[in-house]
């Protein structure tokens, strides 16, 4: 009697297993209910709106007023990259840009013949795409500081993944000049 029971329970939780991984049922069984007391709900985290006082968002789209307001369409900066790199990738370039264009990028430091790359520096609108982009995609970091007559930014740091190393991306802009 007892072995008939053991093999009868046996396969009523050989049943159970089969359900609960879903063979010959298509709707997984349900969990059976806890035998511990229900766990007191959590409310909802808050979330802050992308556009909050003092987010990045709001922080870029303020800048990029300044900067659309400003009317430049011809301007010099003198920028760098900061970056794990030889230092011609790190060098103080000159950047000219014409009716939202670059029409020019030269060394700007001494002892440096030729910019690596040049198609590294870009345009102001470009640098404010790529942190709408950093915004867009929550890189784990964002700090950018802008400059309050134009909007343009002046200081960038965008750290993509804290896991990973050496993948962030650092401009800063030291000069910057209308035409």
């Amino acid at each position: 009697m007892i072995k008939r029971a053991s093999v009868a329970m046996a396969g009523a939780a050989m049943l159970v297993l089969i359900a609960a991984c879903g063979a010959d049922n298509p709707t997984p069984t349900p969990p059976p209910p806890a035998a511990t007391s229900t766990p007191t709900p959590m409310p909802p985290t808050p979330t802050p709106t992308a556009s909050a006082p003092g987010s990045p968002q709001a922080a870029l789209l303020q800048a990029q007023e300044r900067w659309e307001r400003s009317g430049v369409a011809d301007y010099t900066y003198t920028g760098a990259w900061v970056c794990f790199c030889p230092e011609g990738y790190r060098a103080d370039t000159q950047v000219t840009v014409s009716g939202g264009k670059v029409t020019g990028v030269d060394p700007a430091a001494p002892g440096i013949d030729a910019i690596p790359a040049p198609e590294r520096f870009v345009p102001i609108d470009d640098l404010f795409a790529l942190i709408q982009e950093a915004i867009t995609n929550n890189a784990a970091r964002i700090e950018v500081s802008y400059d309050e007559t134009y909007g343009y930014p002046t200081d960038l740091f965008i750290d993509h993944d804290e896991r990973m190393a050496d993948e962030e991306t650092s401009f800063a802009i030291s000069s910057f000049t209308p035409q």
